[in-house]
């Protein structure tokens, strides 16, 4: 809503009238200053996505890769560092499969916390929206 949209007055509208116009522009900023914050959290929420997937993707390739290599050594392993070796190799494939777990429950409650923020900053946006809403009609209504 633009200052042209407010009521005309050929003298100076009452005190009233000029408070209200400037609680219209007051709550007009902080609409916006929602939009950008909401937006910010969408674009957090995003890059934490991407973030996951990466590191998600690198766990994967690498237990794959310790894998492929537990099962190289039990096939063609010598028996005196064999059973060594595999238990060191097993060691390191639970450890990356349980910091998988862990970045998947980081990377759930990170989301659920931005996506928790984003619900608030709609709710104060659209309550926000609607007083607005309610001034517009007063104006119109005054007319």
């Amino acid at each position: 809503m633009s200052d042209d949209e407010l009521p005309e007055y050929k003298e100076s509208p009452p005190k009233s009238l000029e408070s209200d116009r400037y609680a219209i522009q007051g709550k007009l900023r902080r609409i916006r200053l929602l939009e950008d914050q909401l937006q910010e959290v969408k674009e957090d929420l995003e890059e934490r996505l991407e973030i996951h997937e990466e590191l998600d993707r690198e766990f994967s390739q690498e237990r794959g890769f310790k894998e492929r290599k537990l099962e190289r050594v039990e096939r063609f392993g010598s028996l005196e560092d064999g059973e060594l070796r595999k238990r060191e190799l097993r060691n390191r494939i639970e450890n990356l499969k349980q910091e998988q777990w862990r970045e998947n429950v980081r990377a759930w409650r990170d989301s659920q916390d931005l996506l928790r923020e984003a619900r608030g900053l709609n709710r104060a946006l659209n309550d926000l929206r609607l007083r607005l809403e309610g001034l517009k009609d007063y104006f119109r209504s005054e007319r």
